[in-house]
């Protein structure tokens, strides 16, 4: 019942509340490597920052939930809703190269960079080097699509 709350909570935030804040992440003067990303070795499927674009969630832990928004300018927000302790909100830039995908925020003094898959309406992030614990704890894992902006 819990988990259906929060992720409850997460579509309502991300209804409501990522519109009124979609310009106030940070702007980012490069978002994509001009060369496609390739969802794995097995696949010829190409995935673009536009793929990865719209709201994303995930159940983090029994008690906490999270919610991407991954905009076309090359920013993203991240929120966390629940009482997890060890977590929390990001607004940043990404860039997406190769079979990555890299976060940079104030939050963070370095860049995480991450393993991006990419199959049906499922992203898998998975933490190749991240410096950054809240990031490391919240961002790897897969998450599921809510609604897209294409």
């Amino acid at each position: 019942m819990f988990k259906k709350s929060v992720l409850g909570t997460l579509v309502l935030l991300a209804l409501f509340g990522f519109a009124a804040c979609k310009d106030k992440t940070e702007k980012s003067s490069v978002s994509e490597d001009p060369a496609s990303v390739t969802k794995d070795s097995q696949s010829n499927t190409k995935i673009s920052l536009n793929d990865v674009l719209g709201l994303w969630t995930r159940q983090i832990t029994e008690d906490t939930a999270g919610l991407f928004k991954f905009n076309q300018t090359g920013t993203f927000m991240f929120r966390i809703t629940g009482y997890g302790k060890g977590h929390a909100n990001f607004d940043g830039n990404i860039i997406v190269s190769g079979d990555k995908i890299t976060f940079s925020s104030k939050r963070c003094d370095q860049p995480g960079e991450y393993q991006i898959t990419l199959e049906d309406k499922e992203l898998t992030l998975k933490a190749l080097k991240d410096n950054c614990e809240p990031r490391k704890t919240d961002f790897p894992g897969t998450w599921t699509a809510t609604e897209s902006v294409n």
